[in-house]
């Protein structure tokens, strides 16, 4: 039971977006090359990547940035 409310709390996060202007300003014009060696809590938050846009968001909601 409580695994089913889990998986249903990741899919609605994933498919939420949070949007930082400022870092979306900053990271546009990165290569993908460059993207791939930021850490992978620093990267910008991609549409289909679902593991690492799960992974910043955590790690921002437990006070990481």
């Amino acid at each position: 039971m409580f695994a089913r409310f889990l998986i249903a709390m990741i899919v609605v996060l994933s498919f939420t977006t949070v949007v930082d202007n400022a870092s979306a300003l900053n990271t546009a014009n990165l290569s993908r090359e460059q993207i791939r060696q930021m850490p992978l809590v620093e990267r910008p938050n991609r549409p289909g990547h679902i593991y690492g846009n799960q992974v910043r968001r955590v790690h921002r909601l437990v006070g990481g940035r």
